[in-house]
């Protein structure tokens, strides 16, 4: 049957709206390429644009880039009938911005010059067609008169462009309101090939009806992506775009989602840094085996969960962990929360369940995973915590490379000592059923807080009591004070936002001497030589406040400098000095007030 050529537009145009499929789709593209009649090409074409499916939009939009296919005199005006549909529009000025300097050259004022040359070129050779002068002359000038309007205003329509459409990932914030509750990770790491798998489900709100979620991924390879309701139907996506400007996952649905509670699920892989932002392994030799062996540690501060698992990297993104690690059963996996059970699997490999932790930003999470033999100390025996039916004791663990075990124990019994003095100065208690510490050879950093499990260089923790110099013995004690004060300031209570970084690392910096005074008489000297020093620093002509607006990862990261932890730290001397004990009561109520979410200054 052959339709009426009055009406085929339109049945094309209904045909793909009902259907709005794939399979019709397809039906139209292949019958589009088989077409000969020019007018019929188009009509099939321009039917195509109406179709509300914007991933089937988005392959038209592609399609049409390619000339052996879509004719390039057509392209634009193929595209602004995409662009008045309404699911195409955002597609449509998304290409504009990310292509524009392409666009100019192929479609813009140069080429129209060349296309202007080309028609006057015809009418030349063409003196005696039948049209009149005059319509030669209107066509010209239309051609002419356009080219000067693209001329004059191109730069004003791209900004424009840029400007006023709107592209929420474009902010190097996350939303704020959508909202993480609890993340359920298993990753598998290769410690040989230096590669990791993973799947989460995220469990989140959203507080008004949206057709996006925005999370965090960097150099993740994400294989699979869904979002349901708490009911489990699932959320038609649109598409899926990688933001790498701001390290961004948008996921864009083809309808809006009321506020509620959803699922986000997801599948990837990645790669193991070489710079321990992320995942990295470390490599140390067994002077008693004589062996080179390896070991895994993560280091999440401040934006690089990011690079192991799609997340909200935001402080202020608090939600509970529950955490999955499948690993080589000649070694043991470590977290920030007990574990919970092991499994033996196949091929010689683990599976370590981890207890749900507490409510926690993301750059406080941590997994290792070693054949490091540990020593063990017990704290307030009697003192229980439950979680799902199981009781633990409060308990400190060093785990460190077998061979330096007793270089660990004075280490150990520091923080012993260092918890009960903080509990008692903050008259809060420490909120985990463990602490941990992981002493690992050439870790990126010298220590970093994470929230019941403390990760540190060996240069950092281990000494020698008996041949350790007294400089390197107070140097070792201040680092193991001040990740300590973490557990409450900087875990317990966590700045909202990075430029407050100066607060958490400012208190660290100053409680840590507190208890160290009762060891080593004369640390307030290490105290003042330290914010002399700063003084120096700080008189720079790049010097800068200790609250300042830091947005991007560099700049965050710049944050950690001795203005932040030493000004900070003397500034709140300052406040200490003058309130005396009110100081102290100030900073309890502020950790009841505050516990397990986020403050600013």
């Amino acid at each position: 049957m052959r339709l009426n050529s009055e009406i085929k537009e339109v049945v094309y145009q209904y045909g793909l709206q009902v259907r709005n499929n794939d399979e019709a789709w397809n039906f139209m593209w292949k019958r589009y390429l088989e077409e000969n009649d020019l007018y019929d090409k188009k009509d099939i074409l321009f039917a195509m644009t109406t179709i509300a499916n914007t991933t089937l939009l988005e392959s038209l939009m592609k399609k049409a880039a390619n000339e052996s296919e879509v004719r390039k005199h057509e392209y634009l005006d193929l595209m602004n009938s995409i662009a008045e549909n309404p699911k195409g529009f955002v597609l449509v000025t998304r290409l504009i911005y990310s292509n524009w300097t392409h666009l100019v050259k192929n479609y813009g004022a140069n080429q129209a010059s060349f296309f202007a040359n080309n028609v006057r070129a015809f009418y030349r050779k063409n003196s005696k067609s039948t049209d009149s002068a005059r319509d030669r002359t209107q066509t010209i000038d239309e051609i002419n008169n356009n080219i000067h309007w693209m001329n004059k205003h191109r730069t004003y329509v791209q900004k424009w462009f840029q400007g006023n459409v709107y592209m929420p990932w474009r902010s190097m914030r996350l939303p704020d309101f959508i909202q993480p509750n609890r993340y359920n990770i298993t990753l598998q790491p290769d410690i040989v090939t230096t590669t990791f798998t993973g799947e989460e489900t995220i469990d989140f709100n959203v507080t008004r009806a949206t057709d996006y979620i925005i999370i965090h991924e960097k150099e993740l390879n994400i294989t699979k992506t869904e979002v349901r309701d708490v009911g489990g139907k699932k959320i038609a996506v649109a598409e899926v775009i990688s933001y790498k400007r701001n390290d961004f996952l948008v996921i864009r649905f083809e309808d809006k989602a009321p506020p509620g509670s959803y699922v986000l699920q997801l599948e990837f892989s990645g790669r193991f840094s070489s710079d321990g932002k992320g995942v990295a392994r470390y490599k140390y030799f067994d002077r008693a085996t004589r062996e080179t062996r390896f070991v895994l540690a993560t280091q999440f501060e401040a934006t690089f969960a990011r690079k192991v698992f799609p997340c909200f990297d935001e402080p202020a993104m608090k939600a509970k962990f529950q955490l999955t690690i499948i690993h080589d059963s000649h070694q043991n996996a470590l977290s920030n929360m007990p574990e919970m059970e092991k499994e033996p699997l196949e091929n010689g490999l683990t599976k370590t369940v981890f207890l749900e932790s507490t409510t926690m930003s993301t750059y406080l999470l941590f997994f290792a995973v070693s054949d490091f033999e540990y020593i063990e100390a017990y704290y307030k025996e009697k003192l229980t915590y439950e979680i799902l039916l199981l009781t633990f004791l409060h308990r400190r663990f060093e785990f460190s490379l077998p061979d330096r075990l007793p270089e660990a124990q004075h280490g150990l019994n520091l923080t012993l000592n260092l918890l009960k003095s903080f509990e008692e100065y903050f008259d809060v208690p420490y909120s985990l059923p463990k602490l941990d510490s992981v002493i690992i050879e050439n870790y990126t950093v010298p220590a970093m807080e994470h929230w019941g499990i403390i990760s540190y260089n060996t240069k950092r923790f281990l000494v020698d009591e008996n041949y350790s110099t007294y400089k390197r013995m107070i140097e070792v004690d201040r680092v193991i004070a001040h990740e300590i004060v973490h557990q409450w300031f900087g875990n317990l209570v966590t700045m909202k936002w990075w430029n407050d970084l100066w607060l958490s690392e400012g208190l660290a910096t100053l409680i840590m001497y507190i208890p160290l005074k009762q060891y080593y008489t004369e640390i307030d000297g290490v105290d003042v030589r330290k914010i002399s020093r700063v003084m120096c620093v700080d008189s720079n002509t790049d010097s800068h406040p200790v609250v300042r607006n830091v947005t991007t990862p560099n700049e965050i990261a710049n944050a950690f400098d001795a203005i932040s932890y030493e000004k900070g730290s003397a500034v709140l001397k300052m406040l200490q000095h003058t309130l005396k004990d009110d100081f102290r009561k100030g900073l309890s109520n502020y950790l009841k007030k505050y516990a397990f979410k986020n403050a600013g200054n």
